[in-house]
């Protein structure tokens, strides 16, 4: 009986360290993957329909004061460093819809497209980087009064 209690004990102590090992493991900070910048886009204006709006918190337009655009949403997935952020711009006539984005490297990327849902136009901005994984989009959607 004593072999066996000595089986035991070892069973529970191999049992003990591989779940204090695989929670150890387990608990490694994962936040490094996850560390999102957007400063390394380098973004420091975007103009729509001729109109400059600068950065803030490297991402959002700064649109204080101004009643022509809002924010209509925000979406950010950590995991694959991508944020969109959604405005509503007020234009006063169907004329093309306009957006330039001015980063401070040159090996930054803008692709601009457009979009059709339920009727609404929408311009898609994606701004990205080689070399980095964060990506960032505007999703501009032009109404009239």
């Amino acid at each position: 009986m004593h072999f066996n209690q000595l089986k035991m004990k070892t069973i529970k102590t191999l049992i003990l360290f591989l779940v204090f090992v695989s929670l150890f493991a387990c608990s490694k900070d994962d936040n490094e993957d996850f560390d999102v910048d957007f400063s390394v886009l380098g973004i420091t204006s975007v103009t729509v329909n001729g109109q400059q709006f600068n950065i803030s918190n490297n991402t959002m337009l700064d649109i204080e004061g101004n009643d022509t655009i809002v924010v209509t949403g925000t979406q950010t997935t950590m995991s694959v460093k991508h944020m969109q952020i959604d405005y509503a711009v007020q234009t006063n006539s169907t004329a093309t819809f306009s957006v330039n984005v001015k980063s401070d490297y040159p090996d930054v990327s803008v692709v601009t497209s457009e979009e059709t849902n339920n009727n609404f136009k929408s311009v898609v901005v994606v701004i990205y980087r080689t070399g980095y994984d964060e990506q960032l989009t505007y999703k501009f959607t032009p109404f009239t009064l």
